[in-house]
Parts: C-alpha cells; structure tokens; sequence
C-alpha cells in the first residue's frame, strides 16, 4: 500500500465533488456514535475501530495521510485546527502505510486524500494539500446538500419502480442461469477496482441475434482523434438514429432502470444516469491508447462503470484488437460472446492494440458506461519530472 500512494500537490487537483454510497446504506435513524475526542480533536481510524466510528454520524471528515508524505505533514496542523472550529463534526485520520485494507476500501489513490461524509454517503473527495479555507468552504458545501433527493435517487436505483416495471427487461434477465447465480462472487471485485471477465455470458440466441444485427450493419462511421497524449481510430454505430432494429432494443436494455438497478447493487457505485451505448468495429489498423475512461458529460452523467461485450466471431489472438489492462499488464483477446465490467477510476488504465493488417475477421463489440452523480477520484498526471543541471536533462516518469 505504501508504494501505491503519492503525493499530490493542490494546484495539479482541483476540488472534486462526489456522490456515492457506502458499503453500507446510509444510516438516518440510529443515534450517533459517541466517541471520547470527537468534539475537539483527530479521531483516529482503524481497521478495528472505522465502522462503528463513522456508523451514524451526521457528518464527518476523514484526511488520509501517511508519515511519509511532507504534504500530509504539513496539512495535519491545519486540519486539527478545523476540528476545534467545527465541533459538531467528527474529524478523523487514517494512517494509509499502517491501515492500507482501510484504504483500498475508499479507493485511495494518493495522500493526502481529504473525504466528506454526509448521513453514511459520500459527498466530497480532494487529493493533495487543500488551500486555506478551502476545508470550511468544502464544509459548508456539503451541509447545504439535498440529502432528501439524493436519498430518493438512490432508492429508485436500488430496486424498481412501479413505473419501471412496464420498461425494458434488466440485462441480467438475459445473463446464462449459471452466470446469474455466481454474481454475487463479482460484486466485491468491482468495489476493489479489478477487471471481471465473465466468459458466455448472455443466452446463445441474444448473443447471436446482437452478432447478427452487427455484422450486417452498413452504417459504421469512423472515429478518430489525436489529442497530445490520447490517439484512437475505429469505426462505430453511436448514432441512435442508424442502429439496426436488434440494437436499438439493445440499447434500451442496457439503459433500463431495472438494468441501472442491478448494476448499481453489482457494482456498489450509483447508476442512476443515461447509460452511454454505442457498438464498435475495430477494421485493420484500428487501435485505442490507453486512457481510463474518467469522464463526465455533465454533472449528474459522470461515467461509474465500464461494459464491453464482445461479438467477434472466430476471432484469433494473432489478429491483434485486444483489451490490454494495464492494472495487471494483460493482454485479453476479444472472445465471443465475453462481457468485460470494471468500476471507472483513475487506476483502471486500458488500451485496444492494433488490429493487424491481416485479420481476416470482424472484431465486433458493444460497449459504453453506466454514469451517476458520482465523480471518481482522478489522480491528474501533469507529464513528468524535469531535471536540469548544466546541460544534462533528465525525464523521470
């Protein structure tokens, strides 16, 4: 855990609020926790202590720092001073080197990471030093959130409406028996950051019948683009208007609120947003840099979880187009009828190789994310160190 995490200095993260459950629901009706220090202080969290500490407190402020860190260091004194001007809110630390499984649970991605708790949800992070005031102004923000609607929003992705039952069927109706029964091994995979391949997924005749509309589209389009460090070319059907029958109704599963609701319990992030859905051709020479889908089309769409599900047919390893997942440096081919899920975040770095000149099949896929309110906590990367002397010039990445 140690080595995972670095420092980050404020002007490089900008304040980035977020929205997102806990592992636990949120908690309304039990009284708080009453905890020796907590009106003047820095409580400090353990993997003994965090649950029953945080457990009904209507506000609470977490800095996760580490002995290491001179940015941590310096930020401590200022944020045992907040603790004395905001007594009613529980102030606590967590010391990532000596509690990394505390961590990893919140998805830490550098120190110090500042976390706002409001009523057992999530409603503030920030990565690296704050400026002055910026932790009252953060404070004063989420008491002033609508924690009422936020609440309603949730609730209607944790389980459908009345409304929704007339709607597109879930996606996991589709699913295999078998891949339905073991999902519940998945769920803690997704909260940890990893990639889950589920291999076979859906029925045999929806996978053919989506292959099928694919294949025999003739309204692809090129995308492309060529940003300073993000290069992409490939074809794809995004444009509702154009999809074949069997995608339109596709689309619309995949967007379902029953579908948002089962991916929401799956995944533990909110997906209460439009889904993003488009399907993918990747032709001879098509290619995706590595990136790692954090994006937000507008405050309440920010991408939470990545799908891709492959329709290739016969496809073969040598023809390129894989999915290469940095986290682990694997290389994944595009195997039919496989469905690829990873909760979207700064770690979570991907890329599609080339696709050789000698492919001889098509390298088909449906992809997209399931948004939310939520936006993951990005570590912003500004290039790499420089170093001067004389003239000697050094590049440390």
């Amino acid at each position: 855990m140690k080595q995972k995490h670095r420092d980050r200095k404020s002007a490089n993260h900008p304040e980035q609020p977020i929205i997102s459950l806990l592992r636990k629901p949120p908690l309304r009706a039990r009284a708080p926790v009453v905890i020796p220090g907590v009106t003047a202080g820095v409580f400090e969290l353990t993997r003994h202590n965090h649950e029953s500490a945080m457990e009904g407190r209507p506000l609470a402020v977490v800095h996760f720092w580490a002995p290491s860190s001179a940015y941590c260091r310096e930020f401590a004194p200022a944020f045992a001073a907040g603790s004395a001007r905001h007594l009613g809110v529980l102030f606590a630390s967590v010391n990532v080197e000596e509690q990394p499984e505390i961590g990893s649970r919140f998805g830490i991605a550098s120190v110090p990471t500042l976390m706002i708790v409001r009523e057992g949800i999530i409603v503030h992070v920030h990565e690296g030093p704050l400026p002055a005031g910026a932790l009252d102004a953060a404070l004063d923000a989420a008491r002033a959130l609508d924690m009422a609607h936020m609440a309603r929003q949730m609730a209607d992705a944790a389980g459908a409406t009345p409304e929704a039952a007339a709607g597109p069927p879930s996606l996991e109706a589709y699913l295999r028996p078998s891949v339905r029964d073991a999902l519940a091994q998945i769920a803690p995979r997704l909260a940890d950051g990893k990639l889950v391949l589920i291999r076979d997924a859906f029925e045999a005749d929806f996978a053919e019948r989506m292959h099928r509309s694919l294949d025999q589209s003739t309204a692809w389009r090129v995308q492309e683009g060529y940003e300073t460090h993000f290069h992409y070319h490939y074809h794809d059907l995004s444009n509702a208007q154009a999809y074949p029958e069997d995608i339109t109704a596709c689309s619309g599963i995949f967007d379902s609120p029953q579908t948002k609701a089962w991916i929401t319990r799956l995944s533990g992030r909110s997906c209460t947003g439009p889904t993003e859905f488009f399907a993918n051709w990747y032709l001879p020479g098509d290619y995706l840099h590595p990136h790692n889908d954090v994006a937000a089309n507008d405050a309440d769409s920010h991408r939470q979880v990545t799908f891709v599900w492959y329709l290739s047919k016969e496809w073969r390893p040598e023809w390129g187009g894989s999915f290469f997942w940095c986290p682990t440096s694997s290389y994944l081919p595009a195997a039919f009828n496989t469905l690829a899920l990873f909760n979207v975040g700064a770690g979570g770095t991907h890329l599609v190789s080339h696709v050789s000149p000698f492919a001889k099949g098509k390298r088909l896929a449906i992809s997209g994310w399931w948004t939310g309110q939520v936006a993951p906590p990005a570590a912003a990367w500004t290039g790499p160190e420089q170093i001067r002397a004389g003239d000697a010039e050094f590049e440390v990445y």
